[in-house]
C-alpha cells in the first residue's frame, strides 16, 4: 500500500487486515463483482467449461483453452506472419515493411517517409499510426500512464521520436496472453518474440485510409464477412454473405440501415482468405484490403473477440458453430454428437 504521511510504498496490502479464516471468501467476493480473476483461475474454468462447445463463440473460446499448435503463434506474430502468407499466397499482398527490428534503437527513425505504422510484433494493438491526418492537437502518451494495448494516431509534425521508442519499450515489456478481466487465455502470443514492425500507411485509390474486411473462415470456407465503420465515432458493423447481402444478424454493434458497397476485388479476396483460412484447418479470421489496384494482407486472428462477442439473434452463432469440424486437428474431442 502507499502510506498516506509518505507517500512510500509499504509491503502491507488491505487482506494483511483481514482474519485469515474470511479472506477465500472476500477474495472470491473481489474476484466475482470486478471479473479480475487470476489466471490460474481462468485457465481452470475454461478447461473445464468449454468442453462440448455448440455455437461458434464457444467453439472460439475451446480452440483458447485446448489448441497449442505453433501455427497459430505463426498467425499472432506480426513479423513471421508474413513469410507465412508469401509463401501461402504470394508476396504480392503484403505490404511494404520498412523494418523489422529487435529494439527500437536498431530502426533508423529519420530514413522513413513522412507517413509510416508502427506495430509491436506480440500483441493486438500496440500501434501508432504517423499519418497526415491526425489531429494537431494528438500526441503520444506517456508509458507513466501506462497505456496498455492501444492504438494512436499522431500527425507527422507532432512525433516525438523519443517519446515513441519509450512507448515501444513499454510494450515490449507487455505479455498480451492474458490480461486481468480476459476470460480467456491466448496462448499463441506468450513465446512470441516482442519485435518491431514498421509498414508502409496504406491508401485507397481515393488516397484515404483503406477500409478492412474481416473474413471469418471456418473449416476451410468463408462463412462471412465482417465491416466495420465508423469505429471511432458511430460504430456499425456490417456482417455480409460471400454473395454480398446484409445478413440479419448484428455482431456486438449495430448494422447499418444501408450495406457498404463490396470491395472491387472480392472474388479475388475471397480466394484468398480461404487459402489462408484453410490453414489452421478449422478457423481462422483472415483480414484484408482493397486498395484498388491491389489487395493487402492485414493480420490473421485466432479468437475474434475473444470468443465473448454478443450474436444476435443467437441462431447465427450457433450455425456458425454447426459448421466448425468435428475432427479437430488438435487432436481434442469438441463435443459429444447428438
Amino acid at each position: 500500500m502507499i502510506s498516506m504521511q509518505s507517500g512510500e510504498m509499504d509491503s502491507t496490502s488491505f487482506k494483511d487486515y483481514l482474519p485469515e479464516w474470511i479472506r477465500p471468501v472476500a477474495r472470491t467476493a473481489y474476484h466475482t463483482v470486478t471479473g479480475r480473476r487470476p489466471r490460474r483461475l481462468v485457465e481452470w474454468r475454461a478447461s473445464r467449461r468449454e468442453r462440448n462447445p455448440v455455437s461458434l463463440n464457444e467453439h472460439i473460446r475451446h480452440k483458447a483453452a485446448y489448441d497449442r499448435r505453433s501455427i497459430l503463434t505463426t498467425f499472432a506474430d506480426k513479423a513471421a506472419v508474413r513469410d507465412l502468407v508469401a509463401a501461402t499466397v504470394g508476396s504480392s499482398y503484403l505490404s511494404m515493411a520498412h523494418a523489422i527490428a529487435d529494439q527500437p534503437d536498431d530502426v533508423n527513425w529519420q530514413s522513413l517517409p513522412e507517413e509510416y505504422v508502427v506495430k509491436v510484433t506480440h500483441g493486438s494493438g500496440g500501434v501508432v499510426i504517423v499519418t497526415n491526418e491526425a489531429s494537431l492537437d494528438l500526441e503520444l502518451p506517456s508509458v507513466d500512464s501506462r497505456p496498455g494495448w492501444a492504438r494512436y494516431l499522431v500527425h507527422p509534425t507532432r512525433l516525438d521520436v523519443a517519446k515513441l521508442q519509450d512507448l515501444i519499450r513499454y510494450w515490449q515489456t507487455l505479455d498480451y496472453s492474458w490480461t486481468p478481466g480476459s476470460k480467456i487465455i491466448e496462448h499463441c502470443y506468450s513465446s512470441i518474440p516482442p519485435r518491431i514492425l514498421v509498414e508502409e500507411l496504406l491508401r485507397d485509390a481515393a488516397g484515404s485510409l483503406p477500409r478492412d474486411y474481416k473474413f471469418f473462415v471456418i473449416g476451410g470456407e468463408v462463412a462471412f464477412v465482417q465491416v466495420d465503420l465508423d469505429r471511432f465515432s458511430q460504430h456499425e458493423r456490417a456482417i455480409m454473405s460471400t454473395s454480398w447481402d446484409l445478413l440479419p444478424v448484428t455482431i456486438q454493434y449495430p448494422a447499418p440501415e444501408v450495406p457498404p458497397a463490396p470491395p472491387g476485388n472480392l472474388q479475388e479476396m475471397l480466394v484468398i482468405a480461404t487459402a489462408l483460412g484453410s490453414l489452421p484447418e478449422d478457423f481462422c479470421r483472415v483480414d484484408l484490403y482493397d486498395l484498388g489496384e491491389c489487395i493487402v494482407f492485414g493480420e490473421i486472428t485466432n479468437f475474434p473477440g475473444a470468443g465473448g462477442e454478443t450474436i444476435e439473434p443467437a441462431s447465427f452463432d450457433y450455425m456458425w458453430g454447426a459448421m466448425w469440424p468435428k475432427d479437430l486437428p488438435y487432436g481434442i474431442r469438441r463435443r459429444r454428437d447428438s
